[in-house]
């Protein structure tokens, strides 16, 4: 549940506000945000009253494929550790409106 609600009210205005390109070193990463950024937000928000109860939505959202770290090797943490949010999968998705072309009805 909590995913879902993320998804349709929070997920476009969150990745506005904390998504940027990211230098590590002499390697860049686009589309990424950082543990402790999610935390702050949720908290600035109001999804979470305090920084141990965002690590602990930030972790929901780690569980429900809706982010992941970029190597996939931690589980959320409220650090400077780069996540990224996953595509939308076709049920998070709106549905496809079938349209014909002029081509299609000859």
């Amino acid at each position: 549940m909590t995913c879902q609600q993320f998804i349709h009210y929070h997920r476009d205005l969150c990745i506005r506000n904390i998504v940027k390109e990211r230098r590590c070193g002499a390697k860049t990463s686009a589309g990424t945000f950082c543990g402790c950024d999610l935390v702050n937000w949720l908290i600035e928000v109001g999804l979470a009253s305090d920084r141990g109860e965002a690590v602990i939505y930030g972790d929901r959202l780690v569980q429900g494929g809706v982010i992941q770290h970029i190597t996939d090797d931690y589980e959320f943490r409220d650090e400077y550790l780069f996540y990224r949010f996953l595509q939308k999968s076709p049920e998070q998705s709106p549905p496809a409106i079938n349209a014909t072309t002029p081509q299609q009805e000859r």
